[in-house]
């Protein structure tokens, strides 16, 4: 082994960084489509709410109405009874029944304001998330096209400089090409790569290295992995 074979390791480490940017600027791009996915079932979440709400004041509405209009049609009743009455008897107890009456209607009629107005904020709500998932949607689907296009960019970077690593790694023994194959499909963000640096130590986990392993990779002899975080390691001064 020589210097140069170690540079060439230390391409592969750049390059493999590189790989890893466009893979995360990939995710990023990704994530901007499940932002507004989210987005998107949280709305019609909060949509299908108003709308059950609705449905049951509906309900609601209808039922209070058509107590309204009983109760109502007996007021009036009872009212053309008092005129018809021929005895003061007959004129307290209709007079009693108006005043158990009266109140009665009023306090429907007043639930059914209340709940006209209620159903109205709802059609207002309904109305607002309706449109919008209207913009959202159309938000969707640019956000769709823009992220296919950058991720199509992304993946080409990406594969221009896989060919460039596999290159890279067809100049390395079988041996070593397969640890640093293994050993970069450990590491997420791809960083394989440390230094034994002149005390001795990884620069990444600053593990001490036994005599011998410094001295097989300062003297060039081999590869070897820190026995710590496992990375692959280096001279210093490549």
């Amino acid at each position: 082994m020589d210097i140069e074979y170690f540079r060439v390791i230390k391409e592969i480490q750049s390059l493999n960084l590189k790989i890893f940017d466009h893979l995360k600027n990939i995710d990023d791009e990704k994530a901007r489509i499940n932002y507004l996915e989210t987005k998107s079932d949280e709305s019609k979440k909060s949509l299908k709410i108003f709308q059950d709400e609705k449905r049951e004041l509906t309900k609601k509405l209808t039922s209070l109405e058509e107590e309204h209009f009983e109760k109502e049609k007996n007021l009036s009743k009872a009212k053309d009874n008092l005129a018809l009455a021929s005895d003061m008897n007959q004129q307290n107890a209709i007079t009693k029944q108006i005043e158990n009456l009266t109140p009665v209607v009023e306090s429907l009629e007043e639930e059914i304001l209340i709940t006209l107005e209620n159903i109205e904020t709802l059609d207002e709500n309904i109305l607002d998330k309706t449109t919008f998932l209207d913009e959202l949607e159309e938000t969707q689907f640019e956000t769709h096209q823009e992220v296919e296009t950058k991720c199509n960019e992304e993946n080409k970077e990406v594969n221009t400089l896989e060919q460039r690593v596999s290159g890279l790694l067809n100049e390395l023994t079988e041996t070593d090409k397969q640890l640093i194959k293994n050993t970069i499909s450990k590491f997420p963000k791809r960083d394989f790569l440390t230094r034994a640096n002149s005390q001795k130590k990884c620069d990444k986990c600053k593990f001490t290295l036994d005599a011998q392993t410094y001295s097989s990779i300062s003297e060039l002899k081999s590869i070897e992995l820190c026995t710590s975080c496992k990375r692959v390691m280096i001279p210093e001064n490549v």
